[in-house]
């Protein structure tokens, strides 16, 4: 199974990495602006609220998501923290992650991809799934949009 990478991977994501024993991340497929690459959504007491990690755009249309910058000229970070924080921190167990997910909001990420694969780590590593992944080695035509 091939996967593209994700921010916080919404559920349907999981499931299939639940489903599977291992699975791809395709790094050489081209980015896609306005998906879960660089975005998530979390439920605020407002409703649906969406947090998105700016990007370096370049010149180019058609750019791998390897090459991915992130953009840190913003203060994004701070302001995903203080949204998963207002949001999530009377939720049951969010004390038990907090100080693991806290870096990812503070520490300065260069591309895209590499705050994607250590937050995905994580994720797995706290839900005990012991799914083994790897990355494409060649494009993959993509068969839907994730």
């Amino acid at each position: 199974m091939i996967l593209s990478t994700s921010y916080l991977p919404p559920i349907w994501y999981l499931n299939k990495v639940n489903n599977s024993n291992s699975f791809q991340i395709d790094l050489l497929e081209h980015f896609v602006k306005q998906t879960i690459r660089n975005r998530c959504h979390i439920l605020s007491p407002n409703g649906i609220q969406s947090l998105i990690i700016p990007v370096v755009h370049q010149n180019r249309t058609i750019t791998p998501v390897k090459d991915i910058r992130i953009s840190n000229d913003h203060q994004w970070q701070r302001q995903h923290w203080r949204s998963l924080n207002s949001c999530y921190r009377r939720s049951a167990y969010f004390e038990f992650y907090m100080d693991d997910l806290a870096p990812f909001y503070h520490e300065k990420f260069e591309f895209l991809h590499d705050f994607n694969t250590r937050l995905l780590t994580l994720i797995l590593d706290a839900l005990k799934m012991k799914n083994q992944f790897s990355f494409t080695s060649s494009y993959e035509k993509p068969g839907g949009d994730l």
